[in-house]
């Protein structure tokens, strides 16, 4: 990302509620809340072997030295995220019975997704 220092002083940095994923997402949403454009560049190429940290990417398990725990909690953090990115930007916008269902339908992925590890 290539951001002018007077912008990210209007928006601030990282959120640190964002432990391992969302954080990116959540800083550009702040952005445009704040008028800025957020661009995306299709020719640009950049190589990243998702999941190699995390070990939680079947197609880069192969490169990862993650362990069992790592995946687990690499599973969690990115539920976290999608929880803690819903109660910032969506919570006061829906009724209560609607954001009922998203937050139990997060607790439910957690739960099928820390049961394939």
């Amino acid at each position: 990302m290539m951001i002018r220092k007077s912008a990210i002083s209007k928006v601030g940095l990282f959120d640190e509620d964002f432990f391992f994923y969302g954080e990116d997402l959540d800083w550009c949403w702040r952005f445009k809340e704040k008028g800025y454009q957020v661009v995306y560049t299709p020719i640009t190429k950049i190589i990243h072997y998702k999941g190699v940290a995390s070990g939680i990417k079947p197609a880069s398990s192969h490169l990862s030295k993650a362990t069992r725990q790592s995946r687990k909690r690499a599973l969690y953090e990115s539920i976290h995220a999608m929880e803690v990115f819903y109660k910032k930007h969506y919570l006061t916008k829906y009724p209560f019975f609607i954001n009922w269902l998203v937050l139990i339908s997060l607790k439910i992925l957690e739960r099928i997704r820390l049961l394939s590890v």
